[in-house]
């Protein structure tokens, strides 16, 4: 013979105190810092696509890059290939990492 138990989730939930955002905050940041100490490094193969359309008709653009990082602030990126406007390459995707590889520096 089986007994069955219940507890309502009103009585589970009313015991349990909310956690305040200087907790939520803290534990965020130790998290993080946990996740950044196991990061050692990584490599792979991105690929930027981008369309514009607009006043000047269609174009297009492909940036295709190997990205690295290493443990704790070196972040580089080779261009394997691009393709389509190099307008959009230069003043798009090029930028977009160079601010990344510049975000990557303040931080540390």
């Amino acid at each position: 013979m089986a007994a069955l138990t219940s507890t309502s989730m009103a009585a589970v939930e009313s015991s349990a105190r909310p956690l305040s955002a200087d907790s939520i905050v803290q534990k965020l940041m130790a998290a993080n810092a946990q996740r950044a100490q196991a990061l050692r490094g990584y490599r792979g193969k991105r690929i930027y696509r981008l369309r514009y359309k607009g006043l000047w008709g269609s174009h297009d653009a492909e940036l295709v890059v190997e990205a690295t990082y290493a443990a704790p602030d070196k972040k580089e990126f080779k261009v394997l290939s691009e393709n389509g406007s190099h307008l959009l390459i230069n003043r798009v995707l090029l930028k977009l990492l160079e601010s990344e590889s510049e975000a990557q520096e303040s931080q540390n």
